[in-house]
């Protein structure tokens, strides 16, 4: 057989492939049709169609370009972090698991081809979801605010952080038995990356320490593409290549690494000693033993997936690691609110920590929600639990629980920093011109600790129930989670920026500018409207104990539990459609459902048998 050009026939293969899926083209759309809508919507708050003079019009056309360029750059490069990542995630273990790698071992194939090959097939895959919105940032510069070395330095590192995503992620996959495995170090990795100079910045300057250098702090991508707005010409082309170095040396190590361990199975995890084992059995028995744990006869499936989910080697090691980096960083929060003087609302670290927190700890979720169902899918292990008894229903809220379960753990952030903040508020002394003060009551400081950890909770069922969902409507493991992944993640992102600016920018020409800043408006309604994505659910409770000059402050309160009921609701619509549509794409039958349901029913002694056709038979 000719070879191929390289990087071979498994380029090839995969790249046709995944040009006949129908979904890529269908996210490519929705990601342009997203952008122009955001141009449009930044067009209209921007209020361009008002008649004004030609210095003032092309003023604002250059403002209207700028605001896009801020969000839709943002949303771009955190898209392409995420992105390649889920596309790649499962490039070896899935393949490894599913029995394909194995045949493209017995064939003239080499490992640098079949490396290369996925590689650049997901590569690419990435890329062209990414890089579909090119064609609207050059639309948008016509308009004449977006800088020319602004967008190329865009351009560059969309490419190299997919680049390096695609490649880490093949390299932990090489050694990794699952998807979720893969992305949860990736995560990790990626917070350390961009967390890392902002974090000795601020330890800097808490303990009087020498700050980052600017090379260090210049590497971190979204310093490259904002500095153009934010400091014209603190970023040189010297600085970008340095960045691209950087980026295609880890992406080689990676490749390097990932050819020399393909054909290596991943270690095995190594067993404990028989006295580990015992003290574990006593704990279990006399200390654990009051933990509530679901029942076989209960839910067949949850009590399944309570004993076979647990924690890996790579799940333990990001866990504990992402445990005491948000512990270490939540105590300097506590010293400086007890040694510098910073009490509620102003104890910025805390809360700032209790946010970073909860957005990694659902961004994992939503990376973790699809596989439990997904990669089963792939396994065919699933095929063998739904030819059982077991209901859909069954099948689908044990799943669903237990990948909720996962998210506990994450309160305990929420739930300190609701307590610090809440109990720590001072009464109101002044308002700076902007009314009486009104002293803060009993309800309003326990809402303000409560609804923290209710928004993370009702966040996380929302996310549980878009992950599971994904896993039923799409085949392939990478693209139910880059789905659910770039769900949240536009979510998460795009609704705080629609709320803090295009609703904001809506409100004003609506009402007036003077009336909405002047007065309660802008509160009663941008809070609330914002509490229903993660950032304002774990913000803005903590920020009214600070507006003490609201005089009717339960009715803000009132909606924040009306935005708390909305987000519970989504969640039970998603579960709703999941469950009506679980059969169908799965291939199963609803009579297997309702037969399971009748072999499963207690029929006492001596009573008829009720027949499959609902007729008594003796």
């Amino acid at each position: 057989m000719p070879r191929l050009p390289a990087p071979g026939p498994v380029f090839v293969y995969e790249s046709i492939a995944a040009s006949r899926r129908w979904q890529v083209y269908a996210l490519r759309g929705l990601l342009v049709a997203g952008l122009l809508g955001s141009l449009t919507f930044a067009w209209y708050a921007a209020g361009v169609e008002e008649s004004l003079p030609r210095e003032g019009a092309l003023r604002r056309l250059a403002q209207v370009a700028e605001y896009f360029y801020h969000g839709a750059a943002g949303v771009q490069l955190t898209l392409a972090l995420l992105v390649a990542p889920a596309a790649a995630a499962g490039s070896i273990c899935a393949d490894r698991a599913g029995g394909w790698l194995t045949h493209a071992f017995v064939t003239d194939l080499s490992d640098s081809e079949i490396v290369l090959g996925k590689l650049a097939s997901r590569f690419l895959s990435a890329a062209g979801l990414v890089l579909a919105g090119l064609p609207v940032f050059l639309l948008a510069m016509l308009l004449g605010g977006i800088i020319p070395e602004a967008l190329g330095i865009l351009a560059v590192a969309t490419m190299l952080v997919l680049l390096v995503g695609g490649s880490l992620s093949m390299a932990l996959s090489a050694r990794a038995s699952t998807s979720h495995e893969v992305l949860m170090a990736i995560f990790g990795v990626w917070a350390a990356w961009l967390l890392a100079a902002p974090l000795w910045r601020t330890l800097a300057g808490l303990f009087h320490l020498t700050g980052p250098p600017l090379w260090f702090i210049k590497l971190n991508p979204y310093v490259l593409v904002y500095a153009p707005y934010q400091n014209p010409g603190y970023v040189s082309w010297a600085d970008v290549g340095r960045f691209t170095a950087a980026c295609l040396v880890v992406s080689i190590a990676c490749v390097i690494f990932t050819i020399a361990r393909l054909r290596k199975e991943p270690a095995p995890l190594r067993g404990r000693s028989a006295r580990l084992e015992a003290i574990g059995a006593w704990v279990r028995c006399n200390l654990a033993s009051w933990w509530p744990s679901p029942s076989l006869d209960g839910n067949p499936v949850l009590w399944r997936e309570w004993r076979r989910n647990r924690p890996t080697r790579i799940a333990r090691a990001v866990g504990l690691l992402f445990a005491i980096a948000m512990t270490v960083s939540m105590g300097i929060g506590l010293y400086e609110m007890i040694w510098m003087g910073t009490v509620g609302g102003q104890a910025r670290y805390v809360t700032s920590t209790n946010l970073v927190t909860a957005m990694l700890g659902l961004l994992l979720l939503s990376a973790v929600a699809p596989t439990s169902l997904a990669e089963e899918r792939v396994r065919g292990s699933l095929d063998i639990l739904l030819s059982t008894t077991l209901t859909t229903r069954e099948v689908v809220v044990g799943k669903w629980i237990a990948v909720f379960r996962r998210s506990v753990p994450l309160l305990v952030f929420p739930s300190l920093t609701g307590l610090f903040v809440a109990a720590t508020a001072l009464e109101p002394t002044m308002t700076y011109g902007l009314g009486e003060p009104v002293p803060i009551q009993t309800y309003e400081r326990i809402l303000a600790g409560f609804l923290p950890s209710a928004f993370l909770l009702a966040h996380a069922a929302a996310v549980t129930s878009l992950g599971l969902a994904f896993a039923t409507w799409f085949r392939s493991t990478g693209r139910a989670v880059a789905a659910s992944v770039a769900c949240f993640v536009l979510f998460s992102i795009g609704w705080t920026i629609f709320v803090e600016i295009g609703y904001l920018q809506f409100l004003t020409r609506m009402v007036g500018y003077a009336h909405v800043w002047s007065s309660d408006v802008w509160l009663a309604t941008v809070f609330p409207a914002g509490a229903v994505g993660p950032i304002g659910g774990q913000l803005f409770p903590l920020t009214v104990l600070d507006r003490t000059w609201i005089p009717d402050r339960y009715i803000l309160w009132g909606l924040f539990l009306l935005a708390l009921l909305i987000v519970c609701l989504f969640a039970a619509a998603v579960l709703g459609a999941v469950l009506m549509t679980f059969d169908q794409c799965l291939g199963r039958s609803s009579d297997r459902t309702n037969v399971g349901r009748l072999h499963r029913t207690a029929v006492p002694v001596g009573s008829p048998v009720i027949g499959l056709e609902g007729n008594p038979a003796s």
